[in-house]
């Protein structure tokens, strides 16, 4: 695989799918056998976006070029690019019929089904990445990262910006824990990975737990 950047695993563990960020392609990797069963030739500079909650669906970032592509992974069919002109992560709603894509200021809302974009929420600061989870209230909620060290949680149900949380770093990825309790983000700026849980109110008024990040020489 040339330049291999990003990947995602699917829910069951089974499979990996790894994007070739110099070329045009995505494989399929057995996670079991540690073999490459398929090639997706998907467009220039591809980049993983968002696999759906029922690993039907992996939707990717064609870098560069501001259009992103679904491929069905049960048919292995490419659909059609949409224009969305997408900068990082993307998130599926949590029951997988609604796509978020960030785009400098703006949420692009995607309906799946359809593939095309029915709404767009405009937010203050650069939008960067995007991390799908349900709020400990139960409530539905996706979160993005801006350019300035934010994170923007949005309310699924109204398509409202719900709440902003104060930078602890300027973020490069954001990861959710299994329970849905934190969010993890890398943060290059104090070589550091910021810890936000979700459910301590003190952290929505910017108080972080951080813990640096050093090579391990073995």
């Amino acid at each position: 695989i040339d330049f291999p950047e990003t990947m995602v695993l699917t829910p069951d563990g089974l499979h990996l799918y790894v994007a070739s960020n110099n070329n045009n392609y995505v494989v399929e990797v057995d996670s079991t056998a540690d073999t490459i069963i398929r090639n997706f030739i998907v467009g220039p500079n591809p980049a993983i976006g968002a696999l759906a909650p029922d690993g039907s669906t992996l939707y990717i970032d064609l870098t560069g070029t501001g259009y992103i592509v679904p491929i069905s992974l049960p048919s292995g069919s490419i659909g059609t690019t949409t224009p969305t002109g997408t900068l990082g992560q993307m998130a599926y709603s949590p029951d997988g019929l609604i796509l978020y894509v960030p785009n400098n200021n703006r949420i692009w809302v995607l309906d799946v089904a359809s593939n095309t974009v029915t709404d767009t929420i405009v937010v203050s600061g650069d939008l960067l990445y995007a991390i799908g989870v349900r709020h400990p209230d139960s409530s539905q909620s996706i979160y993005f990262a801006d350019a300035t060290g934010n994170i923007v949680e949005l309310a699924v149900a109204t398509n409202a910006i719900r709440n902003m949380l104060p930078p602890g770093g300027i973020y490069q990825t954001l990861t959710l824990s299994a329970d849905s309790s934190k969010i993890f983000a890398t943060a290059q700026s104090t070589n550091s990975v910021v810890v936000v849980n979700l459910s301590d109110s003190r952290e929505r008024n910017g108080i972080y737990e951080q813990f640096s990040v050093a090579r391990v020489n073995t």
